[in-house]
């Protein structure tokens, strides 16, 4: 039984012309809305997907994102640590979120598929059995995370130490290796 304080908004889709109100999205749809700096404090979303949204630095400070997909979305700068934690569960398709971070997040399972992950930090956060297929991680940040069985097959530019993570079972194309060799300081041809 919900016991929220909030609005409940079941099964809507929004768009760039509707105003959000602090509340409890369930099963919700949001698509081409700029959102960029946008205070997410208190909202709640719940099985939601948003699809061509702006969120350019969004203020993620107490917002629960409870199984919510973003689909080319732009969330530069993004601190998602900020979010409450419990039950967090993301994924994200075709997706720049470059500058963003994800410190000491427990998101195992998170898809980053076909995204710019530029400048990005993920460390201390649990990553396990995660998915970066197509994605460029370029100068983002990888120090004592649990990468255990992730993907990493077609991703691109990343430099992870094996001695600073871990990444028992993980997967990595031949051709992407040298990003695990990196921090070791030797020339591949």
């Amino acid at each position: 039984m919900r016991q929220s304080h909030l609005n409940y908004i079941e099964n809507e889709s929004f768009t760039q012309k509707d105003v959000l109100e602090i509340a409890e999205y369930e099963d919700c749809q949001f698509s081409n809305m700029n959102l960029s700096g946008f205070s997410f404090d208190q909202y709640e979303f719940q099985n939601c997907r948003f699809f061509e949204c702006d969120l350019t630095m969004a203020n993620l400070n107490n917002c629960s994102l409870k199984t919510v997909e973003f689909h080319n979305c732009k969330l530069l700068g993004v601190k998602f640590e900020e979010c409450n934690q419990f039950l967090l569960a993301l994924q994200f398709y075709n997706c720049n979120l470059n500058l963003s971070s994800f410190y000491k997040l427990k998101i195992p399972k998170t898809k980053f598929i076909d995204c710019n992950l530029n400048e990005c930090d993920f460390s201390e956060a649990k990553l396990n059995k995660a998915v970066f297929t197509n994605s460029d991680l370029l100068g983002s940040t990888f120090y004592r995370t649990d990468l255990a069985e992730s993907d990493f097959r077609n991703a691109l530019n990343f430099s992870i130490n094996p001695n600073d993570n871990t990444l028992k079972k993980a997967k990595f194309s031949r051709a992407e290796l040298s990003g695990l060799l990196d921090s070791f300081g030797l020339k591949i041809d």
